[in-house]
């Protein structure tokens, strides 16, 4: 299996090649880069996954494109924002699959986030 992780920032592209060095992580490796940037190169691709992203059209538009042929979209997101992104033409949405998070404060204690599949 190869495993991409796109990271534009430096320090967290350091940390994440660091954590797949130390485990030994064979099929993956962090690409220093926007996925915007990103094409044939690594397509096709079997899922993409987004957490925190918020730019949902955007996102969905770049996975159903041609030049990365996305099968499914696996999205971390909020309940507000699932109505929004399932009123987004081109994708089969799924039942989204509920987490419950916690976190200590400040980040606010406990956050419900919805993984939603998707399906051009």
């Amino acid at each position: 299996m190869q495993v991409f992780l796109v990271e534009c920032n430096i320090k967290k592209v350091t940390f994440l090649a660091e954590v797949i060095r130390e485990l030994g992580l064979k099929g993956a490796q962090v690409l220093a880069r926007r996925y915007e940037e990103l094409g044939e190169e690594v397509a096709p691709l079997d899922y993409v996954c987004s957490r925190a992203l918020g730019e949902f059209p955007a996102f969905l538009e770049w996975a159903g494109a041609e030049q990365i042929a996305a099968k499914q979209v696996i999205l971390w997101i909020g309940a507000r924002d699932l109505p929004e992104v399932q009123k987004i033409g081109g994708w089969q949405w799924h039942d989204p699959s509920k987490y419950l998070i916690l976190a200590p404060p400040p980040l606010g204690g406990h956050k419900e986030v919805l993984n939603c599949r998707a399906s051009p």
